[in-house]
């Protein structure tokens, strides 16, 4: 999954982005928001997003200035959106690592295109960035002082065949995402989400040990999409789930 911040003064606007797409289908995870540009660049630098969507005039400090600031350490991708149509922004923005340049109002359909673009940009790897690739096993019984982060480990080992994201955290625990996933990062070293897909791919291969096919895996760690979750699999392993299956028959 790769994380996404996004930095936008018009909380509707904002709103609607988090609520109005479906990103853990995309491969993507919201890891926190901002109003301006100051707020941005601070959670940049806290959070280390992947890809940052933000609009370019916003009160305090606006986009630019905050990618400007950010972009040299920040290894990220910027997607910026703005109500006006003006060359120099969108050619300034592609020297901080600017994808695209959308006009509001946003169009769905074109903002998901971008977003697979991103991904795939992301996936091969631009600017040097690495994604690991062998998995590294969790703990049976992983320790946690804070409540909170305990009860988010306990959903994932007892419902990790449903789906889950930080948005159904957030409806069932009563807390926002940042602070979910900041607590969770905290106490655990890698945020929910890799720790839900490595949980889900340790099971996979208990089940694909037992004899089950790798569709029946698949639907029974919690992925509808097969193809997603053959993608997730060699993510982890270096191997597809059949491939896999080889190596325990030899």
């Amino acid at each position: 999954m790769y994380k996404v911040l996004i930095v936008e003064d018009e909380s509707i606007i904002r709103r609607g982005l988090i609520n109005q797409i479906d990103w853990e289908t995309y491969g993507y995870e919201i890891i926190g928001q901002a109003a301006n540009g100051k707020e941005g660049m601070e959670k940049i630098r806290y959070l280390q997003p992947d890809i940052v969507i933000t609009d370019v005039n916003m009160p305090i400090m606006d986009g630019l200035e905050m990618l400007e600031k950010t972009y040299k350490d920040g290894n990220y991708f910027s997607i910026l959106l703005s109500g006006y149509s003006e060359f120099e922004y969108a050619q300034k923005a592609m020297r901080y690592g600017a994808i695209r340049y959308l006009l509001k109002p946003l169009d769905r359909n074109e903002l998901i295109s971008v977003l697979k673009d991103a991904k795939n940009i992301c996936d091969i790897g631009l600017r040097g960035k690495k994604q690991d690739t062998k998995i590294e096993y969790l703990s049976e019984d992983p320790s946690s002082e804070n409540p909170v982060v305990r009860q988010m480990v306990d959903i994932v080992h007892k419902e990790y065949t449903k789906k889950l994201s930080m948005k159904v955290l957030v409806h069932r625990l009563h807390y926002s995402q940042t602070y979910l996933h900041q607590k969770f990062k905290q106490e655990m070293g890698i945020t929910f989400t890799e720790y839900l897909n490595r949980y889900r791919i340790e099971q996979a291969q208990r089940y694909l040990k037992a004899g089950k096919t790798v569709t029946e895996t698949a639907s029974l760690c919690g992925y509808i999409d097969y193809k997603y979750f053959t993608h997730v699999f060699k993510k982890y392993t270096d191997l597809s789930p059949r491939e896999y299956l080889k190596t325990q028959r030899v």
